[in-house]
């Protein structure tokens, strides 16, 4: 089956302007500060194992873009692990408007020193997703020497859910 160059480059611009109007409402909704405060935003929807379900995406801490590969490479893991974990909950019984905030302890040999909510809105099965898909994350990789030599033998870093 041979594929007409335009249509798949129109349907491309497409999927690309549907992403950034997508970007530009959650701006707003959330404000500027949120965004600002942003050094990751998951690529997409994370969507669960059914394909019509989508739970949403979470933002990193800014004040570690000096590593933006490895902590990227952590919150990607997160994010997976959210959406494998939301096999374990109803989804129906979560408020699809929740933000939880999770501080975590992350130790240089990338292993959890602490799991925290911040902030969940009230709904326990939101925050209880969140630290379970955080929790089954680890061990993550350990921080290359530059990230020791900066950083210490651990950080905290602030992960934000936000349900759709």
């Amino acid at each position: 089956m041979r594929i007409n160059k335009q249509i798949f480059v129109r349907n491309l611009v497409f999927v690309h302007l549907i992403k950034i109007i997508s970007f530009l409402i959650v701006f707003s909704f959330f404000g500027c500060q949120s965004v600002k405060n942003s050094l990751y935003l998951s690529k997409d929807f994370v969507s669960s194992t059914d394909e019509n379900i989508q739970i949403g995406y979470i933002t990193g801490d800014i004040n570690l873009s000096d590593f933006n590969d490895y902590f990227g490479k952590i919150y990607e893991a997160i994010a997976k692990r959210w959406t494998l974990e939301s096999a374990n909950y109803n989804i129906d019984d979560i408020d699809h408007n929740a933000r939880v905030i999770v501080t975590i302890i992350l130790t240089n040999e990338g292993n959890l020193d602490g799991v925290k909510v911040n902030l969940n809105g009230g709904d326990e099965k939101a925050s209880n997703l969140c630290k379970d898909a955080i929790r089954s994350s680890v061990p993550f990789p350990k921080w290359p020497n530059k990230m020791v030599n900066k950083l210490g033998k651990r950080t905290e870093v602030k992960i934000t859910f936000i349900y759709r």
